[in-house]
């Protein structure tokens, strides 16, 4: 037992592990969230020595393990043994809750809620692989090796961090008074490696926050009043989208609502935009409950849709014309199903194939999403996907929506680590946008805190105020002397005759 550098395909892996025995006497290998650093020994065995770079990870590495051994060599009380002292120490007996009921405890449905349901859901399948039954079964170590496997498989240490968070989140709601959550244990860090940065959203200058309004109200105009919405008030999407008129005040130019992700009231101004916007839905559809109706029940439906059609405002609005042509809205299929199935008429295929052709292209017409097609047709997406496409090919209609190039070339940033790329405009770059703009202009972090309903002004600084080198450029002139604001270099003359 001790430490392992395991292969793959011949190559070592990039990540240390280490064999122990847990409190039961079981032998187990966990990965330790060490990377293997520098140049390994060429026999890729543990016994033999690498160069420098690779002893020092190697270090680092053993000095996990020791942590690892430490805590089950603490942890050798038995479950039931546990069970008994809980009980003595308050008088009731401790129910051992299955652990499927992890996923039962993050109640509702709003976007944030789901997403957090199938986090927990990827563990419980996770235990239910390790033979782990209850809540109580899992120990600090089985929480380590976790975090370990998805974090080998690719996500960013930010993602880690959240995904503990929620699991941890499940778990505390589940244990019963005094029990200890194993994810919440004080030597249980997630620390980034070289390479893996923490993208942010980048805020829109005042110049782009005029080309995106003016340019969505052309290209979109539902997708423009949420994103009015959004950069007079700073609101996430869920919130927008479920925003409810009972909640608005037109006479008092205020709002009243309760954020979806928090629970936290918010009192907001309507500024004279966002009231322009909210007169004329009124205007046009006020027998709705919900201010954008449209937007509910693609949220309810397909909330992907929601970003697609945001990031085409931005693309038609801030990229270079090479990525303009791209972003061209498609044509809506129920416009063009006839001259499609025209085309799709004169294809040589079996039957079968075009009867599944005709059906999954008279679905989408519909507005069904791909998930929707497949379950309806017991077709897979792929095939869906496929299909579509040669639909599209064979009639020269572009009609597939679906999120194109241009998405991952202007809309979003790669990274070194980790398995998609960072977004860097999309809705909630609106409430970047919000924040940074308000602070730059002079409003306070603690007011600003009040109006987005985050729990500190440490949250509102170091997630969301994300200035730009030249947006200070004129204040850092005005409040700096003089020999470092003014060049005393001299100009020199052009030497072109």
């Amino acid at each position: 037992m001790g430490l392992l550098l395991k292969k793959e395909k011949g190559v070592v892996r990039p990540w240390w592990y280490g064999e122990y025995r847990l409190g039961n006497g079981k032998r187990t290998v966990a990965n330790l969230g060490v990377r293997v650093e520098g140049k390994p020994p060429q026999s890729g065995r543990v016994a033999d020595r690498g160069d420098a770079i690779f002893e020092r990870s190697r270090k680092q590495a053993s000095d996990a393990l020791n942590r690892l051994q430490g805590e089950a060599r603490g942890e050798r009380m038995t479950r039931n043994a546990a069970m008994r002292q809980y009980q003595e120490r308050t008088g009731e007996k401790l129910s051992a809750a299955g652990i499927h009921a992890l996923q039962s405890v993050l109640t509702g449905e709003t976007l944030w809620r789901v997403k957090q349901r199938k986090v927990v859901e990827k563990f419980v399948a996770w235990a239910n692989e390790k033979h782990l039954a209850t809540v109580v079964d899992i120990r600090v170590q089985h929480a380590r090796e976790y975090l370990g496997k998805i974090i080998e498989g690719g996500i960013t240490a930010a993602s880690a961090r959240k995904i503990k968070t929620t699991i941890s989140l499940a778990f505390d709601l589940t244990l019963p008074d005094d029990a200890v959550n194993p994810f919440r244990h004080k030597t249980l860090k997630i620390k980034a490696v070289a390479g893996d940065v923490e993208h942010h959203r980048e805020p829109l200058t005042q110049e782009e926050v005029d080309r995106v309004i003016s340019t969505g109200a052309v290209v979109d105009p539902q997708a423009r009043d949420w994103m009015v919405c959004a950069l007079s008030t700073g609101l996430r999407l869920g919130d927008v989208c479920r925003l409810q008129w009972k909640s608005v005040d037109l006479k008092a130019g205020t709002m009243l609502i309760k954020t979806s992700k928090t629970g936290t009231g918010l009192h907001l101004p309507i500024l004279p935009a966002l009231m322009d916007v909210f007169r004329h839905r009124k205007a046009e559809d006020g027998k709705s409950h919900f201010v954008f109706p449209e937007a509910e029940r693609i949220m309810r439906e397909n909330s992907a849709q929601l970003t697609t059609r945001v990031k085409k405002v931005f693309v038609a609005a801030l990229a270079p014309s090479e990525d303009k042509e791209a972003s061209k809205p498609v044509m809506d299929l129920s416009c063009v199903l006839c001259t499609v199935s025209a085309a799709v008429a004169g294809l040589k295929m079996g039957a079968a194939k075009r009867g599944r052709m005709e059906r999954v292209l008279r679905l989408y017409a519909d507005g069904k999403s791909y998930d929707e097609i497949s379950r309806e047709t017991e077709i897979s997406q792929g095939c869906v996907s496929d299909l579509l496409t040669q639909a599209e090919e064979v009639s020269g209609v572009r009609f597939v929506r679906r999120l194109e190039k241009w998405d991952i070339g202007f809309t979003r940033v790669k990274r070194i680590i980790g398995k998609n790329s960072a977004s860097r405009y999309d809705f909630h770059c609106l409430r970047t946008t919000f924040v940074t703009l308000a602070i730059s202009a002079g409003m306070s972090a603690d007011k600003l805190r009040a109006l987005t309903g985050h729990s500190t002004v440490d949250v509102v600084l170091r997630h969301y105020f994300k200035p730009r080198g030249v947006d200070f450029a004129d204040e850092l002139k005005n409040a700096l002397p003089e020999s470092l604001t003014k060049s005393t270099s001299p100009v020199k003359k052009s030497s072109r005759r």
